[in-house]
């Protein structure tokens, strides 16, 4: 059980579930339309998933390590290295995800011709690693980082049928024109929403990244210019969600509007009320958690798809 919290289970199970949706419900149905065989078999697919898994659970792991000073001040009920994992457990443990997803990532890269997806592998594991060391304790830089990391779990499902996607843009562009929406929204939902949250995390956090001499937005800049920082960044999501709103008849049944309105405009929105006028540790905590369940809500809009 204290290894599963160590590496975030239910996180690792939305993003499972967001790139099978989205291979599996967006992407391998307007293929096989087409006629055209998909470069990832089902076996493979759930393969590329699991690299994306061990990767993700990786960097759990290395950043609970690298955060023990911190997280003693910020969580410290919730500590689990040196508590119930030991730290030389749980090095083993990232090593050993490490090599088991890179010997995953060699294995797909080889048999489905896609050399590039071997470099690809420890550039992200080393990047990681730089985040939890280096990159987390600098201003903005960081959250960037992780933005792009979570943006990159829809970008990887594009990245594998890149080719087969663009056959299906030139053999049938009315098909490939909603497939390739639905990538870009995930891709810029998962940014701006993930971006949003890791900025109301480093005000969640201030007190111990203060003690252990980090430098993240509220720290350097002030909490005010934090807060407008992360509001900026819900309000572009916020806008986001609104444009493309129209687009959602298009791909989706007319109903689930109303599912955009509820589980995800209107929780974005209290957000902002609640961001203006905290002060605690538990209330920015309180906003953290609406954002996860927004995010969540956004994975599940995949179920309904229907191109």
């Amino acid at each position: 059980m204290a290894l599963l919290r160590l590496i975030r289970f239910p996180n690792l199970c939305i993003v499972a579930l967001t790139q099978w949706l989205l291979y599996d419900r967006v992407v391998v149905p307007a293929l096989v339309s087409q006629q055209i065989t998909p470069q990832l078999s089902e076996l493979e697919c759930i393969c590329y998933i699991a690299v994306t898994i061990t990767l993700t659970a990786s960097g759990y792991i290395i950043n609970d390590i690298m955060d023990l000073p911190a997280d003693r001040i910020n969580k410290p009920g919730r500590i689990l290295i040196d508590q119930r994992i030991s730290r030389q457990t749980a090095s083993w443990f990232y090593l050993t995800l490490g090599l088991t997803g890179f010997m995953m990532t060699t294995y797909l890269g080889l048999v489905c011709e896609r050399l590039h997806l071997i470099g690809l592998y420890p550039l992200a594991f080393i990047l990681l690693y730089l985040y939890s060391s280096v990159l987390k304790h600098r201003p903005l830089a960081g959250n960037l980082l992780i933005a792009l990391f979570c943006a990159g779990v829809a970008g990887a499902i594009w990245l594998a049928e890149e080719d087969a996607l663009a056959q299906l843009s030139r053999q049938a562009p009315d098909i490939a024109r909603p497939v390739q929406f639905l990538l870009v929204w995930y891709i810029v939902f998962a940014f701006l929403s993930t971006l949003y949250r890791e900025l109301v995390k480093d005000l969640e956090d201030q007190e111990g990244d203060r003690e252990v001499g980090s430098r993240t937005a509220p720290i350097m800049w002030g909490i005010t210019s934090a807060k407008i920082l992360a509001g900026i960044s819900g309000g572009l999501l916020l806008v986001f969600l609104l444009w493309q709103s129209q687009f959602i008849y298009t791909y989706f049944p007319d109903w689930l509007v109303w599912f955009v309105g509820i589980g995800l405009v209107l929780p974005l929105i209290w957000t902002f009320f609640d961001l203006a006028f905290a002060k605690k540790k538990t209330q920015y905590h309180r906003i953290s958690t609406v954002l996860k369940v927004v995010m969540l809500n956004g994975v599940l809009l995949l179920l309904f798809a229907n191109l």
